[in-house]
């Protein structure tokens, strides 16, 4: 009997509690400065990473091209996506652009790092809400959670945006099939009026609303990945040791989180480049090599690698595009 793969990456779990303290620590920080509204959403955002379920998707913008991740279409208009749970916590890969001088506060992943590269390779935590009763609006919340690498902290603006999936709502986002918009809820409202008031125009808020496509990606990456025949949700579980150890400090927050298996091959870790192109000490992930899939709807998926040489870095990176079969049915 062949034996089931564990996960073997670093785990995850600290993550999710430094971005949660540090969310908690800016709570602080907005109440000494007289900004009770937005302490409150701050909170909120905190305690909704603490109690959704939680997943970690390694380079999960390189694992389906763009132009295959809009929601399926049945003839007449898009089908929205289904998050897993109502509270899915995505915790993903992803890059910051290094730009202008000094730091740019107007878009949470603009900013500027001395002698670093053009891309700074971080992390994200997308903060999912999706009500899924039965006749319940569909369209899905998110609030961004960014680590900034240059001041060692993770950021978060107190705010949701709305990815809708209505007809109405899909604007200039139609060729992917979704509305991006800011949800008209009482604190983000108040955090769009503190922007207008301290001099943003509606261009830069724009820009800032933009940043959020990046998140709709990784979601919809995570939910079409759902949807292979094969795929599986493993638990990656805090051990009981340093559980304990949490909780004498008074820490009782559950920072389990998920990872996806397909094809029998867990996806748990992103892929590293050996020394000289690819040789000894590559770390082998779900990156290695293509698959033939298929989807619970029967739609036929082709995973193919692809390497792509950094000359300067002089290491191998692998990116996987998803490229897909349809039949008329699916479109």
């Amino acid at each position: 009997m062949k034996k089931q793969q564990t996960v073997r990456g670093i785990p995850h779990w600290g993550k999710f509690k430094d971005a949660v303290r540090d969310m908690r620590t800016a709570v602080g920080v907005l109440l000494e400065n007289e900004m009770p509204q937005h302490a409150q959403s701050m909170d909120y955002l905190a305690e909704t990473i603490e109690r959704g379920m939680k997943f970690y998707v390694p380079d999960v913008r390189n694992i389906i091209s763009g132009k295959d991740l809009h929601p399926p279409f049945d003839g007449k208009e898009y089908v929205p996506f289904r998050l897993p749970y109502p509270i899915t916590i995505l915790l993903s890969t992803t890059h910051i652009n290094n730009q202008a001088d000094g730091i740019d506060t107007k878009g949470a992943t603009r900013i500027k790092i001395p002698d670093a590269p053009e891309k700074i390779d971080t992390h994200k935590i997308s903060i999912l809400v999706q009500k899924q009763e039965e006749g319940e609006d569909l369209d899905i919340r998110c609030a961004s959670v960014l680590y900034a690498p240059h001041l060692k902290v993770w950021a978060c603006q107190p705010a949701f945006c709305k990815f809708s999936f209505k007809p109405e709502d899909i604007g200039a986002h139609r060729a992917m099939g979704y509305g991006l918009d800011w949800n008209p809820d009482p604190h983000t409202v108040n955090f769009i009026e503190y922007l207008v008031d301290h001099g943003n125009s509606q261009e830069e808020i724009g820009d800032i609303l933009s940043d959020y496509q990046d998140d709709f990606m990784s979601m919809a990456t995570l939910c079409n990945l759902l949807e292979i025949n094969d795929c599986k949700q493993v638990p990656v579980n805090v051990p009981p040791k340093l559980a304990k150890k949490h909780a004498k400090k008074g820490e009782t927050a559950n920072y389990d989180y998920k990872v996806l298996s397909i094809g029998g091959e867990v996806w748990d870790s992103p892929y590293l480049g050996g020394g000289n192109g690819g040789g000894g000490g590559a770390k082998r992930s779900h990156m290695r090599r293509g698959q033939s899939v298929r989807t619970r709807t029967g739609r036929r998926c082709g995973l193919i690698q692809r390497m792509l040489m950094e000359a300067k870095r002089d290491l191998w990176r692998k990116t996987i595009d998803l490229k897909v079969e349809m039949t008329q049915n699916d479109w």
